[in-house]
């Protein structure tokens, strides 16, 4: 819907007040901003057969003193309206499946989406096979939205969109011996094609008939129904803050609550926070080896362009520079060393021309090794992240060493500044 559609659910509904009977006009928090359009759509719900348990869930969970605003959940927004009925039904049909919900319908083209728990091969709708199950092109006109999974564990680790023979180029990849070890995605499909076939392991999730409604189905699918954190995928996805993270029910700005003060800043923050992005920083911050190298850990926050940054003051140099370790929505977390105001910034400069060297970002004087912030060099796990960082605070130490006046100081640091001139 739009608007307050889903408020229009309980206008009416009887609450452990008056149990049992019509509930007087709702409270002025709870009423509707359109008056009793609301209303007569309720009234209208509670005539037809197909909404008594919806309404019958409704009115227990208001007898038992629940209200809408911990009831209703926003999971999407800013959706075309194919988008929005796309969604839903995906949502119906394969995430939770109708004969858990209190829907009377799948939604609109259901046929589009794989059943709910139907994880065997599907003639007609996954991609056609030869006599030896290895997937060929899809001969079907639009897009498709697909998956690779475990056979044995059901486990899905990677979400893809695309036309023909797009799925079948995982399996032609991993079997390529021009294609090395180590990426994850196709390390996974070399280890499953040992014991399963083609046909096993990819599995159609979506047909639709556009391309850009793929990408809408392939993000949604990516953060919400699955968890970006838990796929082998090496980006989130178009869209990304459109949608709600996996396993994420608090009210978020932007979502369920309306943004006053802050605007689109406020909403993405509450979507970092929901996604458990401070929970990665958490991890690397609070290590042990990181931890008792630093005076003041600050609470995340929202920096830059939009990272979610930590921001700890180090044992040396205390007022001159922090340490700032933040992650956007890949996941891929990144550290630096940052001057606190102009004087902090003068410092670095003057530190690093007494090396003979400029700091890679003289704009703002931060410094961040060159050799970690290639895209093959920022896909880390967290106990790596530890690793930098506290190797980044050592050097920080060292910069603020007065006895450390020659770039020979500095050789066991030669890696992180190599690329600096």
């Amino acid at each position: 819907g739009w608007h307050d559609r889903a408020r229009q659910h309980f206008v009416r509904v009887p609450t452990n007040e008056n149990a049992g009977e019509q509930a007087d006009e709702p409270a002025m928090e709870e009423r509707l901003i359109q008056g009793d359009a609301g209303t007569c759509i309720f009234e209208a719900e509670q005539n037809e057969p197909r909404d008594a348990g919806k309404i019958q869930r409704i009115t227990i969970l208001r007898q038992q003193g629940r209200n809408p605003s911990e009831m209703i959940r926003v999971i999407a927004r800013g959706l075309s309206e194919s988008a929005a009925f796309a969604i839903e039904s995906l949502l119906i049909r394969s995430v939770y499946g109708l004969h858990n919900l209190t829907n009377a319908v799948e939604g609109h083209q259901q046929a589009r989406f794989r059943p709910y728990g139907e994880w065997q091969y599907i003639q007609g709708y996954d991609l056609p096979t030869d006599a030896h199950g290895n997937f060929q092109p899809d001969v079907a006109p639009g897009s498709y939205v697909y998956v690779l999974r475990d056979p044995q564990t059901e486990e899905v680790f990677y979400v893809g969109k695309g036309t023909g023979n797009r799925l079948c180029q995982h399996f032609e990849n991993a079997l390529d011996p021009r294609y090395p070890g180590g990426v994850a995605r196709l390390d996974r499909i070399r280890n499953l094609l040992q014991r399963h076939n083609q046909s096993d392991i990819g599995r159609i999730v979506a047909r639709v008939d556009t391309g850009a409604l793929a990408y809408v189905v392939e993000s949604f699918y990516m953060k919400f129904v699955i968890g970006f954190q838990n796929l082998a995928n090496m980006q989130p996805g178009h869209l990304y803050g459109m949608f709600r993270s996996h396993g994420d029910w608090a009210q978020r700005h932007g979502f369920d609550l309306p943004t006053k003060v802050g605007g689109a800043r406020m909403e993405l923050l509450d979507t970092f926070l929901g996604e458990g992005l401070d929970t990665l920083l958490y991890e690397v911050i609070y290590a042990p080896q990181v931890q008792d190298q630093l005076v003041h850990i600050g609470p995340p926050s929202l920096v830059g362009a939009g990272e979610l940054a930590v921001l700890a003051t180090m044992n040396d140099p205390p007022d001159r520079i922090r340490l700032r370790v933040q992650v956007r929505c890949s996941r891929r977390i990144q550290m630096f060393l940052m001057p606190m105001g102009a004087d902090g910034r003068q410092w670095m400069l003057n530190r690093f021309a007494k090396l003979g060297l400029v700091v890679a970002r003289p704009s703002d004087g931060m410094f961040g090794p060159v050799c970690w912030a290639r895209a093959n060099n920022m896909n880390i796990t967290p106990q790596v992240a530890i690793e930098r960082v506290s190797r980044l605070i050592a050097f920080a130490s060292a910069l603020a060493a007065e006895n450390n006046q020659t770039r020979a100081d500095f050789a066991q640091f030669d890696d992180l500044l190599q690329w600096i001139n």
